[in-house]
């Protein structure tokens, strides 16, 4: 991967953008013939002993059962509807039990998805189909926000910076060996994602729980049938805000 100086190659979304922050696409941009939200997976743990934290005094040191888990088992696990605009906050539980902790009735307990970052893991099913579905899987731009903690020199910090290599998505090391950051326990993803053809485009913004993925009905119609992916088709102008 190669910087990109000159942070104009983004420049073709600004027109595409609604900053009046009505619904979306303040950071999703219109004009393109299908969406889809790519839902960031939740987490869940219990004592690997007694397989639940009902009844299980704090704090505890015993060998730890941890899961990522999707929104739609969540809202099963506590009886709640899975939908395209779901919150996340409304699918689970209130917090319980003397501990304040959100735990369903089997005793496993939540944590919410993790906020501008995709799943390491998901993010290299994600990749596969999108290399699918662009006539140049090999020449792109990945975009990064630079205020994120614990970015390299590489990225950069007077300008957003812009990082050539699309097709370096596939493998599914991409997060692990992106440029712009070094920790390897905690794989920062791309903000923006895009191929040189602009056939489509991701987006991870730093304060939504989810990524959009703004491209043709074929590859919104791969990535809602990927069992690699929790994702569901939006309609051009949702609104994701609580």
């Amino acid at each position: 991967m190669d910087s990109i100086p000159d942070a104009d190659v983004g420049s073709w979304l600004c027109s595409l953008l609604d900053t009046t922050w009505r619904d979306m696409h303040v950071v999703v941009p219109h004009g393109f013939e299908a969406y889809a939200r790519v839902f960031h997976p939740a987490y869940r743990d219990r004592p690997a002993d007694t397989g639940s934290w009902h009844g299980q005094e704090r704090p505890v040191y015993v060998d730890i059962e941890q899961e990522s888990v999707s929104w739609a088992e969540v809202a099963r696990a506590f009886g709640a509807t899975m939908h395209p605009l779901a919150q996340y906050q409304e699918l689970p539980g209130p917090e319980n039990g003397p501990y304040r902790e959100v735990l369903d009735a089997a005793g496993w307990r939540y944590a919410a998805p993790v906020q501008g970052n995709l799943d390491v893991e998901v993010l290299a099913s994600l990749a596969k189909q999108l290399c699918r579905h662009t006539a140049t899987p090999d020449r792109g731009v990945a975009a990064v926000w630079e205020g994120w903690g614990g970015l390299t020199s590489s990225a950069g910090y007077s300008q957003p910076t812009f990082v050539e290599g699309v097709a370096a998505a596939g493998p599914g090391t991409f997060a692990l060996d992106a440029p712009w950051h070094h920790d390897p326990w905690w794989p920062q993803s791309p903000s923006l994602l895009w191929p040189e053809d602009r056939s489509w485009v991701l987006v991870t913004e730093v304060d939504f729980d989810s990524t959009i993925i703004a491209g043709s009905s074929a590859l919104v119609a791969a990535l809602v049938s990927d069992s690699g992916i929790e994702a569901l088709r939006i309609d051009e102008g949702s609104r994701l805000s609580i």
